[in-house]
Protein backbone atom coordinates (compact mmCIF):
# COMPACT_ATOMS: atom_id res chain seq x y z
CA UNK A 1 0.00 0.00 0.00
CA UNK A 2 1.45 3.40 -0.93
CA UNK A 3 2.56 5.64 1.90
CA UNK A 4 2.24 9.39 2.12
CA UNK A 5 5.13 9.80 -0.31
CA UNK A 6 3.34 7.66 -2.92
CA UNK A 7 5.69 4.70 -2.68
CA UNK A 8 5.15 1.35 -1.03
CA UNK A 9 7.30 -0.34 1.57
CA UNK A 10 8.11 -2.89 -1.10
CA UNK A 11 9.48 -0.06 -3.32
CA UNK A 12 11.73 1.07 -0.47
CA UNK A 13 12.95 -2.49 0.15
CA UNK A 14 13.71 -3.02 -3.55
CA UNK A 15 15.65 0.27 -3.67
CA UNK A 16 17.62 -0.73 -0.57
CA UNK A 17 18.41 -4.11 -2.15
CA UNK A 18 19.76 -2.38 -5.27
CA UNK A 19 21.90 -0.03 -3.17
CA UNK A 20 23.30 -2.81 -0.97
CA UNK A 21 23.54 -5.46 -3.69
CA UNK A 22 21.67 -7.92 -1.48
CA UNK A 23 18.41 -9.83 -1.62
CA UNK A 24 15.45 -9.01 0.65
CA UNK A 25 16.16 -12.22 2.55
CA UNK A 26 19.76 -11.16 3.21
CA UNK A 27 18.48 -7.87 4.59
CA UNK A 28 15.96 -9.58 6.87
CA UNK A 29 12.76 -8.97 4.92
CA UNK A 30 12.00 -12.62 4.03
CA UNK A 31 9.02 -12.98 6.37
CA UNK A 32 7.13 -9.93 5.12
CA UNK A 33 3.86 -10.67 3.35
CA UNK A 34 3.74 -9.26 -0.18
CA UNK A 35 0.97 -8.77 -2.73
CA UNK A 36 2.08 -12.05 -4.31
CA UNK A 37 1.17 -13.80 -1.05
CA UNK A 38 -2.44 -12.62 -1.14
CA UNK A 39 -4.93 -15.44 -1.33
CA UNK A 40 -7.23 -14.25 -4.13
CA UNK A 41 -9.82 -16.82 -5.21
CA UNK A 42 -9.42 -17.90 -8.83
CA UNK A 43 -12.91 -16.66 -9.69
CA UNK A 44 -12.04 -13.18 -8.41
CA UNK A 45 -8.51 -12.86 -9.77
CA UNK A 46 -9.67 -10.90 -12.81
CA UNK A 47 -11.38 -8.35 -10.54
CA UNK A 48 -8.20 -7.98 -8.47
CA UNK A 49 -6.21 -7.39 -11.67
CA UNK A 50 -8.75 -4.84 -12.91
CA UNK A 51 -8.68 -3.07 -9.55
CA UNK A 52 -4.90 -2.84 -9.68
CA UNK A 53 -5.08 -1.34 -13.19
CA UNK A 54 -7.70 1.18 -12.12
CA UNK A 55 -5.86 1.99 -8.92
CA UNK A 56 -2.59 2.68 -10.73
CA UNK A 57 -4.28 5.61 -12.47
CA UNK A 58 -5.79 7.17 -9.35
CA UNK A 59 -4.90 10.64 -8.21
CA UNK A 60 -3.75 11.91 -4.85
CA UNK A 61 -5.29 14.96 -3.18
CA UNK A 62 -2.31 15.68 -0.94
CA UNK A 63 -3.90 13.95 2.04
CA UNK A 64 -3.95 10.50 0.50
CA UNK A 65 -5.20 8.61 -2.54
CA UNK A 66 -8.37 9.85 -4.19
CA UNK A 67 -11.32 7.50 -4.58
CA UNK A 68 -12.00 5.92 -7.94
CA UNK A 69 -15.00 7.67 -9.41
CA UNK A 70 -17.76 6.39 -11.65
CA UNK A 71 -16.23 8.32 -14.54
CA UNK A 72 -12.82 6.72 -13.89
CA UNK A 73 -14.32 3.25 -14.14
CA UNK A 74 -16.39 4.12 -17.21
CA UNK A 75 -13.36 5.57 -18.98
CA UNK A 76 -11.23 2.54 -18.10
CA UNK A 77 -13.94 0.17 -19.32
CA UNK A 78 -14.27 2.08 -22.59
CA UNK A 79 -10.53 2.35 -23.20
CA UNK A 80 -9.91 -1.33 -22.50
CA UNK A 81 -13.09 -2.47 -24.30
CA UNK A 82 -14.11 -4.40 -21.17
CA UNK A 83 -17.84 -4.10 -20.48
CA UNK A 84 -18.34 -3.98 -16.71
CA UNK A 85 -21.43 -5.65 -15.30
CA UNK A 86 -23.26 -3.96 -12.40
CA UNK A 87 -21.89 -6.67 -10.07
CA UNK A 88 -18.31 -6.05 -11.22
CA UNK A 89 -18.72 -2.28 -10.89
CA UNK A 90 -20.06 -2.54 -7.35
CA UNK A 91 -17.36 -5.05 -6.41
CA UNK A 92 -14.64 -2.70 -7.69
CA UNK A 93 -16.22 0.14 -5.68
CA UNK A 94 -16.21 -2.07 -2.56
CA UNK A 95 -12.56 -2.95 -3.15
CA UNK A 96 -11.78 0.75 -3.50
CA UNK A 97 -13.54 1.54 -0.22
CA UNK A 98 -11.53 -1.17 1.54
CA UNK A 99 -8.30 0.14 -0.02
CA UNK A 100 -9.00 3.74 1.02
CA UNK A 101 -9.90 2.62 4.55
CA UNK A 102 -6.63 0.69 4.82
CA UNK A 103 -4.69 3.71 3.54
CA UNK A 104 -6.38 5.99 6.09
CA UNK A 105 -5.70 3.51 8.92
CA UNK A 106 -2.03 3.29 7.92
CA UNK A 107 -1.76 7.07 7.74
CA UNK A 108 -3.30 7.39 11.23
CA UNK A 109 -0.83 4.86 12.65
CA UNK A 110 2.10 6.67 10.99
CA UNK A 111 0.87 10.05 12.27
CA UNK A 112 0.37 8.71 15.79
CA UNK A 113 3.95 7.44 15.88
CA UNK A 114 5.35 10.88 14.97
CA UNK A 115 3.68 12.77 17.84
Amino acid sequence: MPGTDGTTRRDHIEQLCKQKGKTPEELGFATEETEDDLDVPDDGAYLWNWFQELSSGRGNNGFGPSPLGWADMAAWAQLTAIPLTPYETLTLRSMDTAYLTACADTQKKNTKGKK
